[in-house]
């Protein structure tokens, strides 16, 4: 009798070891730990679901105007993999649950990325002079990944709840648990290209509605304001901008409309990099401007004429501004420095505001 009970406490023993481990006797918990290293060691293709999830979130709350380039893909996956690769994880026991699969607790101290390249971030955006979004979000991402190997900056310790499944012999773990570990553990892991982005952005916000006010260039105008492009063409011709003088012949109306936007087309700026004044959004930009002299030019040379009559003025002034229009008169390049911010944005139209000025320096009318 005892040999028959020491028989089927083993078999009991036996089972339940099999029931906890997988093939080659490994138990769930030991599986998961394995996945979570070789997750440091291995391709970073592991990392696109967290990448994908990030940008789907910036995408939704409409962050960005400029999007992520394919080139930054791997870069980025790479850092993911550095930062992820400071972060210790103790996995405990696996516990088995109704369904055959295992639940298996995991704690950590997650690494703070933002707090972790603040200084970095902020040392490289304030000396940042290239335009191009993957090249500059790529070379801080080298100085990120430096600061995270050096100074890593950690939360709180927290514990995640991962399910690991089991099928036959062999376990595995879904890639919705793994992005619940990895953006669990890496906080604000986005914080590198968030820095290079938002500076950029601002830029090209300033770049697109210079463009649209001045060359009637709306696309990326379209996308920072939500307009239309009817909304936009109407914007860009309201208030009479384009309207002749109301005196000039009617057969020249069409052509002096055309003249007009034709010298502003040829208008020469460029926008720089904007600098942070708070962690709104409040930047300083300097702008490169080549003033475009063509329409105070053309109103001075008609206005030293005399004519005799509305026909023989109107032929003179649509004349003189189509020869403006096909070479245009500039200045010397200058640069100013001004305000963008919302506020500005919406106080454009002021006399006296930073835009206002900036408009009156690259194509400058007579008094």
């Amino acid at each position: 009798m005892k040999k028959k009970l020491l028989s089927v406490l083993l078999v009991i023993s036996m089972t339940a070891s099999a029931l906890l481990t997988g093939c080659g006797g490994q138990s769930a918990d030991e599986y998961l730990g394995e996945q979570i290293t070789a997750m440091k060691k291995d391709k970073t293709d592991r990392f696109s679901t967290l990448l994908d999830d990030q940008l789907a979130e910036l995408l939704d709350v409409n962050m960005y105007v400029l999007t992520f380039p394919d080139e930054l893909r791997e870069p980025y996956l790479k850092f993911l993999q550095t930062a992820f690769n400071s972060v210790g994880f103790e996995v405990a026991s696996a516990d088995k649950k109704d369904n055959g699969n295992y639940k298996v607790q995991v704690t950590f101290t997650p690494l703070d990325v933002a707090k972790t390249t603040q200084e970095t971030n902020e040392a490289y955006t304030e000396a940042m002079q290239g335009t191009n979004l993957a090249e500059e979000s790529g070379a801080l991402l080298e100085k990120a990944s430096d600061a995270v190997k050096k100074n890593p900056e950690y939360g709180v310790e927290t514990t995640t709840e991962l399910e690991v499944k089991k099928k036959g012999d062999s376990y595995s773990v879904s890639d919705k648990e793994y992005e619940k570990l990895m953006s669990a553990s890496l906080v604000n892991c986005m914080a590198p290209y968030d820095a290079v982005c938002n500076i950029l952005n601002a830029r090209d916000l300033l770049q697109a509605y210079l463009d649209a006010s001045f060359k009637g260039e709306f696309t990326q105008y379209m996308k920072h304001t939500g307009k239309t492009e009817e909304e936009a063409q109407a914007w860009y011709e309201a208030d009479g901008t384009f309207d002749p003088p109301s005196d000039l012949s009617s057969q020249y109306q069409e052509r002096c409309s055309a003249a007009y936007k034709n010298i502003l087309k040829q208008c020469n700026y460029s926008v720089g990099i904007p600098h942070k004044v708070d962690n709104l959004f409040n930047y300083t930009a300097d702008v490169s401007v080549t003033p475009n002299n063509s329409v105070k030019q053309a109103y001075e040379e008609f206005s030293a004429r005399s004519f005799y009559s509305i026909e023989e003025a109107s032929a003179a002034y649509v004349e003189i501004f189509e020869k403006y229009a096909a070479s245009p008169a500039y200045g010397e390049e200058t640069t100013m420095t001004v305000e963008l911010s919302l506020s500005s944005i919406l106080a454009s139209q002021e006399a006296g505001s930073d835009l206002y000025k900036l408009g009156e320096a690259i194509c400058p009318v007579p008094q």
